[in-house]
């Protein structure tokens, strides 16, 4: 149940994104790596996850807190 809380709650994210309304939590090792990386540079620079964090509240989006969770964990 938890999960389909987080698929529905991730849709909601990308619609608030101006991205299509689906399921784009990643699913495959390949995905999760990719996604993981993808968080981590910035044009050609490797970030740290402070200035994720702060990029990531200039989209003000919704429940942030949980979404840093998130990327706190997968680190």
């Amino acid at each position: 149940m938890k999960n389909m809380l987080v698929q529905e709650y991730q849709k909601k994210e990308a619609v608030e994104l101006g991205l299509p309304e689906k399921d784009y939590i990643p699913s495959t090792i390949e995905e999760k790596i990719i996604s993981h990386a993808d968080n981590l540079i910035h044009g050609i620079e490797e970030v740290d996850i402070e200035f994720i964090i702060n990029k990531w509240k200039n989209y003000q989006i919704n429940n942030l807190e949980e979404s840093v969770d998130r990327l706190k964990k997968s680190s």
